[in-house]
């Protein structure tokens, strides 16, 4: 898979993440309204989950692109980049049209809590939190060539196990 099908395929991640996340916003948000730590503490597992998702995405990708002879160390930066950019673009509209800063906060939902408690510093935060996507994604396909050894090790045991198993079965 190319980087920029696997950057699309990024860029669908993130957008069912949004949307999904939105509307778990929309619940678990209006809880508990007052309390901060509540609030912080859902804030943090939605940025961990969206994460998670979006680790396990690369890093699957990776141990296959392994798999095929077709690994490239820096293919999960580049494929972050392609899905980080509707969050640069609405972030350059946000600067020339105030209203398209809705947008990004919806593209963005995963960083919620971050955006809501530092709304002076917006939207130039939203910047560095859609930049965070490619260093995740590009360190998470890396990590494809452990889980790819760890397969294969897995393997080996299994192979090793085998002949052992079969040596007992002979006498």
């Amino acid at each position: 898979m190319g980087s920029r099908k696997f950057g699309l395929k990024l860029l669908g991640t993130h957008l069912l993440m949004s949307v999904i996340q939105f509307f778990l916003y929309l619940i678990l948000f209006s809880i508990f309204q007052d309390s901060k730590i509540y609030q912080w503490f859902m804030g943090i597992v939605f940025i961990l989950i969206f994460w998670l998702v979006i680790y396990s995405d690369a890093s699957y990708y990776g141990q296959n692109d392994i798999k095929r002879n077709n690994y490239f160390h820096y293919k999960g930066f580049i494929a972050g980049v392609i899905a980080t950019l509707p969050g640069i673009l609405f972030y350059m509209g946000s600067l020339i049209y105030a209203p398209i800063g809705i947008l990004l906060r919806l593209w963005l939902i995963p960083y919620v809590q971050v955006y809501v408690s530092l709304a002076s510093a917006m939207p130039h935060l939203t910047i560095i939190l859609a930049l965070l996507f490619p260093l995740v994604s590009g360190f998470s396909y890396r990590d494809g060539i452990r889980r790819r050894n760890k397969v294969l090790k897995a393997i080996e045991k299994k192979d090793s196990q085998r002949v052992e198993l079969s040596k007992r079965s002979i006498k």
